[in-house]
């Protein structure tokens, strides 16, 4: 099975991930990864940088999630060593309108203190792969299934829900379908969005051959086009 597959390799990543997310993402918010949930202070900046992967976000919305996740501290603490995942999803999903976090940010948050800060590794398998543009777009045009939902889609969609049940039951045995959220790395990384030129070069570039899911992707080596042919 393709994402059966698929989950393994990228499950191969999990090292390289973690230490990617400390050197280029925790380091820089001084945040130490089993510390997130330490005090309020490293919270508060894990959120911060959680909300600034949003596009095109506006101050308002960015002041007020921030204000409304500052108050939610305590809260999600003790969701997380309760094993309470309804209540976690709950606080984490459905924040009061115009503060701007939808299944992106929402389910990036969850990652980042439970995947990357392992906080509650029992809760892992319930985790949510992120929809953003480069996850996206290597679900839909290299690996070619037809059923992912919208980066704007709610979680409580019918085809967010089963798309995301898909992928935790398509996954292999004991690897949690949050791997597939390393599919951003691969559209950020090795798997730019290119488009070819009149004058045969690219404004991207694809670094097919170094790619993890080469194997599994359905185009050739994307440094060929058609009309260099």
């Amino acid at each position: 099975m393709l994402l059966e597959d698929v989950s393994r390799v990228l499950s191969t990543k999990r090292s390289f991930m973690v230490s990617f997310m400390e050197r280029y993402v925790l380091s820089q918010i001084h945040v130490a990864r089993n510390e997130m949930l330490a005090n309020q202070e490293n919270f508060d900046r894990v959120i911060d940088f959680c909300l600034h992967t949003r596009q095109r976000i506006r101050t308002d919305e960015l002041r007020r999630a921030k204000r409304y996740f500052h108050s939610k501290f305590a809260d999600i603490n003790g969701y997380l060593e309760n094993d309470e995942w309804n209540n976690l999803q709950e606080v984490v999903y459905s924040p009061p309108t115009r503060v701007g976090v939808g299944q992106k940010i929402g389910s990036l948050i969850l990652e980042m203190l439970i995947h990357y800060g392992e906080a509650n590794h029992d809760i892992e398998p319930h985790l949510l792969v992120p929809i953003d543009t480069h996850v996206r777009r290597i679900f839909t045009d290299c690996l070619h299934l037809d059923n992912v939902p919208s980066v704007g889609e709610p979680t409580t969609s019918n085809r967010y829900q089963s798309f995301q049940e898909l992928l935790a039951t398509q996954s292999a045995e004991r690897i949690p379908r949050i791997v597939f959220d390393y599919l951003w790395f691969i559209g950020k990384v090795f798997c730019t969005k290119a488009s070819g030129t009149r004058h045969r070069y690219s404004r991207g570039y694809r670094l097919c051959s170094m790619c993890w899911i080469k194997g599994f992707c359905v185009h050739e080596d994307k440094w060929t086009y058609e009309h260099d042919n």
